[in-house]
C-alpha cells in the first residue's frame, strides 16, 4: 500500500483475500507471461525474498508474505529503480525493477519515545443479501427446496455465525536518540489480525534495532537487526 499509492507505474495486486497473504508487485506492468515479474527488494542494502508463495502457511496452500516481517512504522524512505537503470546497477535479474527500503535510524539528541495503537475490524458487509438462498431438488420428494447457508452453518456449528467481525489491532513503540558518535533506533510491535472467518488469523510480534557508530568523520558503521 505504501508503494502502490505513492509511485507512478507501480501496480500492487493482492493474490488472496486472506489476512497476511502477499501481494504481487509489478513495475511498468508484467514483463513475462510465464516467468517471475516481481522486482528485487532490498532492505537497508540486504536483499530479501519477496515471493508471494514463501513464508508461513495460512490455509489452502496460501502463504504469508515475507514483506509482512517489516513494520511500516520502521520505514524512513522507499526508492524505486525502473527500466535499464535497475539492470545496470543490479544485473539482468533486476530487469523487473528494484525497490530499496531504508529503515529509520536514530539522531543525535535526547531520547525520543513514540507509541502508536491501532484498532479496527474486518467484516463482510451485507453477506446474507450477497449470497442469498440456495435452491436444490430434494432427492427423496423430487420437490424444489431452499435453505440459507448462514442458518445451516449456525445449526451445524453450535450457534456460531458463518462470517464474523475480525479484530485488527496493533501496538507499536520505538525509541531513538544518541550522541554525535553513537546513535540508536529501537522498535517493537505486536499485532493481532483476523479475517471474516475465525480460522483466518495472524498474530505477530516484531523487533528492530539499528545502531550507528561514527568514530570519525571518515568512518561510519551501521548494524541493523530485525526479528
Amino acid at each position: 500500500q505504501l508503494i502502490g499509492k505513492n509511485a507512478p507505474g507501480i501496480t500492487v495486486m493482492p493474490v488472496a483475500g486472506n489476512v497476511g497473504s502477499g501481494s504481487a508487485i509489478n513495475i511498468r506492468g508484467a514483463m513475462s507471461l510465464s516467468l517471475n515479474s516481481q522486482p528485487i527488494i532490498y532492505v537497508d542494502g540486504v536483499r530479501i525474498n519477496n515471493s508471494t508463495s514463501e513464508g508461513p502457511a495460512i490455509r489452502e496452500g496460501r502463504a504469508a508474505s515475507r514483506l509482512n516481517d517489516f513494520n511500516p512504522e520502521d520505514i524512513a524512505s522507499i526508492q524505486i529503480i525502473k527500466g535499464p537503470a535497475a539492470s545496470t546497477l543490479y544485473g539482468t535479474e533486476a530487469s523487473n525493477g528494484v525497490i530499496q527500503i531504508i529503515t529509520k535510524h536514530g539522531a543525535s539528541g535526547a531520547p525520543k519515545l513514540d507509541i502508536m495503537m491501532r484498532d479496527g475490524a474486518n467484516w463482510l458487509a451485507d453477506a446474507r443479501h450477497k449470497l442469498g438462498m440456495v435452491y436444490g431438488r430434494d432427492p427423496a420428494t423430487q420437490l424444489v427446496d431452499s435453505f440459507s447457508v448462514f442458518d445451516l452453518y449456525k445449526q451445524q456449528n453450535d450457534g456460531h455465525e458463518l462470517f464474523t467481525v475480525g479484530p485488527l489491532r496493533s501496538v507499536n513503540a520505538n525509541l531513538s536518540g544518541g550522541t554525535d558518535a553513537t546513535r540508536y533506533f529501537i522498535s517493537g510491535e505486536m499485532s493481532k489480525n483476523q479475517g471474516i472467518v475465525p480460522y483466518n488469523w495472524q498474530n505477530a510480534a516484531s523487533a528492530r534495532v539499528n545502531l550507528s557508530l561514527l568514530p570519525s568523520t571518515k568512518w561510519k558503521l551501521n548494524m541493523n537487526m530485525n526479528f
